[in-house]
């Protein structure tokens, strides 16, 4: 989400698809899991690179105390939003570039798909290891190109290539070879979808893909979607399949 230049404010429609996306999707509970099962003890969790807050929702459901960081004040206040709109107290939005900011020691942090900019430095990993009071979960793309939504064929048709994901999670494994910290990784695969009320909905959300993807046929992407979509809990889903690498450092005698 960050690069090392000023970041791209998300648009609204960007922050709304992303929340129903998380409400409706695999992501991010099927690394959630992973987290809360082995640590139910877990009392904190600081989300670094939070954006609108996928992993911060879901702590604060099970009623950890959150600290979300994010460069992009819009971002943090869709999620305030989100969490009063759920109810769901204990999330305290930190807006500043990590790892200059201020935050305080946690027993889980999570960083996801936030590698680009400062953060996947080694001053950025060594200061995520030092927050981390047990464990510390960093969620890297495992595609090295950005092909959302199986978009892959549109941007072949296009004479196109997808844009590169920032932060391989290779480069980020060259850090913690260089600090001599051991780790664990796991791949895992799932769905990042878009949930949409009904066919009707196509057309826009071609629109919203066409300009986010920077595909230059939004009749192509329209036709693409119609081909993907699927019925889903009494709406139309358009599946994003994904696979990361969850890369897991654990602090000594935690």
């Amino acid at each position: 989400m960050n690069s090392r230049h000023e970041p791209r404010e998300w648009s609204d429609e960007q922050i709304n698809v992303y929340l129903a996306g998380t409400a409706e999707s695999d992501y991010p509970q099927v690394f959630w899991k992973i987290m809360k099962t082995t640590h139910p003890e877990a009392r904190t969790l600081l989300d670094i690179g939070s954006g609108p807050g996928a992993f911060a929702l879901a702590a604060a459901e099970e009623g950890l105390q959150v600290q979300a960081v994010d460069m992009s004040r819009k971002s943090l206040e869709a999620l305030m939003g989100e969490a009063k709109r759920r109810k769901l107290a204990g999330i305290t939005a930190i807006c500043g570039s990590w790892p200059t900011v201020k935050a305080s020691p946690a027993d889980l942090v999570v960083c996801a798909y936030s590698f680009g900019g400062s953060i996947g430095t080694r001053k950025g990993i060594e200061t995520i290891l030092q927050a981390a009071l047990k464990t510390a979960y960093l969620i890297c793309p495992f595609e090295k190109e950005q092909a959302d939504f199986l978009s892959r064929p549109l941007y072949e048709r296009a004479g196109l290539s997808p844009p590169a994901y920032k932060g391989n999670y290779s480069d980020i494994l060259d850090i913690f070879q260089i600090l001599g910290e051991q780790v664990r990784t796991s791949k895992i695969s799932y769905d990042f979808g878009m949930p949409l009320p009904a066919e009707e909905d196509l057309p826009w959300c071609a629109r919203f893909l066409a300009d986010k993807l920077g595909l230059p046929s939004v009749k192509e992407v329209e036709k693409h979607l119609r081909s993907i979509a699927r019925g889903k809990n009494n709406h139309l889903w358009i599946p994003n399949p994904r696979t990361s690498i969850m890369i897991t450092w654990k602090r000594r005698n935690s």
